[in-house]
């Protein structure tokens, strides 16, 4: 339980800390890479002090190759909605793609819940659309906006998909049966991840992430650092809750209790505004924190 909590409170801090590097103009895929490198270098300290047990398994390398390629390509989609939608509504729909990897369980590793982790599951999410939904344009919408409205919709759908198979691959790693080999398992992912970001911001050269300019190196890579350490500990505190706990109790939990944590955040720190539907789906998703680790 204690690493549940301690990945869903990292997870919060993830969505933060991205928000607060927007806010100082960085590159945010100079940030990202930063992040995935720093997020590598812990997993592999880790497993340097504690071992990998026995030789590197090929599940272990290809789970993690697969999980890096996806990390990566949810990075891409999340920066962009994320300044367009605010930190509240991104994570919202980053929080609702639970449903694929808890759908998952249930069909192809057959885990259930009881009575009240049901309800709580059921409650968790529900409270998605209430805080994520986009309200439809008017009427009178200009076509350049439009245009906008679709690129937004197809972001969410995209985030939708690549953080729901982000949220997957911690669990097909524990459906391997692979126990010891946790840190390369995610030493590998960020690897491949920061590789991919870091070729990225090579190939594209470094440029202002908005008109006003961008912020300066040790800005950009103090960000980059913080959300490194961040990932690092979210991601093994949930490879180690999945081994403790099933799928379809870690995931709405990790979900509603960090949707919530984000945004009280963001309400506090940036002033974010929630219609009433939001905040009733705010509501929803703490009381649903509660209920799905109940039994």
């Amino acid at each position: 339980m204690i690493a549940l909590v301690v990945s869903t409170l990292f997870s919060a801090a993830f969505a933060t800390i991205m928000r607060f590097s927007q806010g100082k103009r960085c590159d945010l895929v100079a940030v990202g890479a930063v992040n995935y490198l720093v997020a590598s270098s812990f997993q592999w300290i880790l497993a340097a002090f504690g071992g990998v047990a026995g030789p590197l398994r090929a599940e272990t390398a290809l789970i993690g190759v697969v999980a890096g390629v996806l990390y990566a390509s949810s990075y891409f989609v999340l920066f962009p909605l994320m300044k367009m939608r605010g930190v509240s509504i991104s994570v919202a729909v980053q929080k609702l793609s639970v449903v694929i990897p808890v759908g998952f369980s249930m069909l192809f590793w057959g885990e259930s819940m009881n009575g009240l982790q049901a309800v709580g599951s059921t409650l968790a999410l529900a409270s998605f659309p209430l805080l994520g939904i986009v309200p439809p344009p008017s009427a009178g919408t200009a076509p350049a906006d439009k245009r906008q409205n679709r690129l937004m919709v197809l972001l969410l759908a995209g985030l939708f998909v690549a953080n729901g198979l982000v949220l997957l691959a911690p669990r097909a790693y524990k459906q391997t049966g692979i126990r010891g080999q946790e840190s390369a398992y995610l030493g590998i992912l960020f690897g491949v991840a920061a590789l991919i970001l870091g070729i990225t911001w090579m190939v594209r050269g470094p440029r202002a992430a908005s008109p006003a300019g961008t912020a300066g190196i040790p800005m950009t890579v103090a960000c980059g650092v913080a959300l490194g350490l961040s990932n690092g500990i979210c991601n093994r505190g949930t490879v180690f809750a999945l081994q403790a706990l099933p799928s379809v109790v870690v995931y709405p939990f990790y979900s509603a209790a960090g949707l919530a944590v984000t945004v009280l955040v963001s309400r506090l720190l940036w002033k974010e505004r929630f219609r009433p539907m939001e905040a009733a789906g705010l509501l929803a998703a703490c009381a649903a924190a509660l209920l799905v680790n109940a039994g």
